[in-house]
């Protein structure tokens, strides 16, 4: 019991590091979506390989011709096994969003990139993601990349990250907000969520 605490601990406190670590580097632009989630996909990997508590499902494609296999062109940036504390298993996807500052609006922490449609003309990334969780019956979040910007009017709602980067609100919610005008989403728009967590917590309630 001990051994198996310790090994899922390990896997939060990586994150959590990271997370932090992450707060004050995305505003300066050296971590994008693809390489921030790498860094948790390498911290996840490496921290349970052995412990087998959370594990990365590489045989979803976000990307790929839409055909027959369920598993092509989920537009989820990663898909998670979660094995909780009584021996289930949980699929859990996630599409990945980066905060960045609206010069314009002194916004900081704005998903400008919410609203992608595949190949820049096609569906709308969210409606695919949509579809391929009903399809799926796996369960689905955004998770939203924050940054610490200065000189921004929405600074109340940053102060709500408390310095960490990684957030995470379910993809229903996300896709309500947006509505058929496809709306791009600030950090205001999801920050009092009720469902709106910080990663680190989220991976716990679910361990």
């Amino acid at each position: 019991m001990t051994s198996n605490f310790i090994k899922e601990t390990s896997v939060i406190n990586a994150l959590e590091d990271l997370s932090k670590k992450t707060f004050s580097t995305i505003p300066l632009g050296t971590m994008k979506e693809t390489s921030v989630t790498d860094n948790i996909l390498s911290e996840i990997q490496l921290r349970s390989k052995n412990a087998d508590i959370i594990q990365y499902d590489d045989s979803y494609k976000e990307t790929g011709k839409k055909n027959d296999n369920i598993k092509t062109r989920t537009c989820a940036d990663y898909i998670l096994i979660i094995k909780d504390k009584n021996g289930n298993i949980h699929k859990m996807a996630f599409q990945a969003k980066n905060g960045q500052k609206d010069n314009t609006n002194k916004i900081g922490n704005k998903y400008n990139a919410i609203t992608h449609r595949i190949g820049n003309h096609g569906d709308y990334q969210i409606d695919a993601y949509d579809s391929f969780l009903k399809i799926s019956g796996i369960t689905g979040y955004y998770i939203f990349y924050n940054g610490n910007f200065d000189e921004i009017r929405n600074s109340n709602s940053q102060n709500k990250l408390r310095g960490e980067s990684f957030w995470v609100l379910d993809e229903k919610t996300i896709k309500l907000k947006m509505g058929t005008g496809y709306k791009v989403l600030s950090l205001d728009d999801v920050v009092n969520e009720k469902g709106h967590l910080e990663f680190t917590k989220f991976l716990k309630e679910n361990l």
